[in-house]
């Protein structure tokens, strides 16, 4: 198992090493506006890299949680700003560190498969790990994939721990770690639902109580804050900017056959601009209150959209990242049929992308069935909720028709794909 992490951990460095562009597209933005503003705009120049990097800054430099040193932010939450404000910044401490992350990511999915499953189906989910593109490709970006990543299977090793022992205590800090995720990134607010309802199966109320505890305990502190601030509660703007930015932007580009972009600008015209209030979470309630309204209006369509978009999350490309930001290049491609057509780039290169992104179409493909078929042929517990979980990240993330949304998901099909290769382990004989 050493060679496997060791490998994942080499992989990694040398990945990001060479990177020569390590941030997340968007314009380079010397005074960023007040969140209010953004929130108005269908389209926010400044990049989610530039935004993590302004926020630590400040951090570092004022203690105080902003992007323009005035306004408090609540757009994004505080965990990866705190880890770069850490390091100041650095972008070599910055890979090199996601880049360890990235292995140790490889070794907890390794002893919770071996823990559920067996030691079999544990090596077969690390090396599933140790090889995802998408995984590899981030780890040199100004991006909080890989740090959630991280925090996310920690807090499912220590999960897998409270399973096994009979002190609570350790469900309690499964919680806490998975609130930390939380704060790295919002999509997992709601991910102690499955862990939860695991534990209530199975009558581990006391595990489970501790373990809500501690998840409530880490984000409750960022609610008192924006609290304080802005005197209504709320975790995060970014919910109701995206649900009419994007979920309902994409609804009304399809019922309108207009352009993606186009339809956001028409919401942001039609609404956002609308809007006079300066408080974020204010704002963001009231857009999330306009975008419910038109998704409402036509279900049907929407659950087209939202299925369309959920099926780009799982093809769309990651692993072509690696090669652009190693060449320097500007140019992001988003599918596996633009990186065939883009022909303004060398044969090698192409030929490189082409052949990374039919590996990670491979793997995400595999792993999305074997959740799948975890979920319809399976009947124990583990495999149900190792999918669950996965899927749970994909079907949060949808209708954004991201790739990169598809990360925090496959590390939990990697499991379940280990599981239905090496059972090893049955519902009468599960850890504890």
């Amino acid at each position: 198992m050493g060679a496997i992490v060791l490998g994942a951990l080499l992989l990694r460095l040398v990945v990001a090493g060479i990177y020569r562009n390590r941030l997340s597209p968007g314009e380079i933005v010397k005074q960023p506006a007040s969140e209010s503003e953004y929130l108005r705009r269908a389209y926010i120049e400044i990049g989610d890299s530039q935004q993590y990097l302004e926020l630590a800054k400040n951090l570092r430099q004022k203690l105080f949680f902003s992007w323009d040193g005035k306004t408090p932010v609540t757009f994004r939450t505080p965990g990866y700003p705190i880890f770069l404000a850490l390091i100041d910044n650095n972008p070599v401490l910055l890979f090199v560190l996601q880049a360890l992350f990235g292995a140790l990511t490889v070794f907890f999915i390794f002893l919770i498969g071996a823990a559920w499953f067996g030691r079999r189906a544990g090596i077969v989910a690390a090396v599933l790990m140790a090889l995802d593109l998408p995984a590899i490709a981030h780890t040199g970006m100004v991006m909080s994939e890989t740090l959630f990543v991280f925090l996310l299977t920690v807090a499912c090793w220590l999960f897998t721990v409270a399973w096994r022992k009979p002190a609570p205590v350790w469900g309690g800090l499964s919680g806490a770690v998975l609130g930390i995720a939380a704060l790295t990134r919002p999509i997992a607010l709601f991910a102690w639902v499955p862990f939860l309802v695991v534990l209530a199966l199975r009558g581990r109320w006391k595990h489970g109580l501790l373990f809500f505890l501690g998840f409530v305990v880490m984000c409750g502190g960022w609610v008192v804050r924006n609290y304080r601030h802005y005197q209504r509660l709320g975790f995060s703007s970014i919910g109701g900017y995206n649900l009419l930015f994007y979920n309902a932007a994409a609804l009304v580009a399809d019922r309108a056959q207009i352009p993606f972009q186009e339809a956001r600008e028409k919401l942001e015209r039609d609404y956002a601009q609308n809007l006079t209030t300066d408080n974020p979470l204010e704002l963001a309630g009231q857009l999330g209150r306009v975008a419910t309204r038109l998704i409402s209006s036509d279900p049907l369509r929407y659950a087209k959209v939202y299925l369309r978009g959920l099926l780009q999350i799982i093809v769309g490309v990651k692993s072509d990242e690696i090669v652009f930001r190693v060449r320097g290049s500007d140019l992001r491609l988003a599918n596996f049929k633009d990186i065939l057509r883009a022909h303004s780039l060398p044969l090698m290169t192409r030929l490189v992308a082409v052949l990374l992104a039919i590996i990670e179409l491979l793997m995400t493909f595999g792993a999305v069935l074997g959740a799948t078929v975890g979920l319809i042929k399976r009947r124990d517990l583990p495999v149900l909720f190792w999918a669950l979980l996965g899927w749970y990240f994909l079907l949060a993330a949808a209708p954004l028709p991201d790739g990169r949304f598809k990360i925090p998901a496959l590390p939990f099909f990697y499991l379940t794909c280990g599981g239905l290769i090496f059972p090893g382990r049955t519902t009468e004989n599960e850890p504890g």
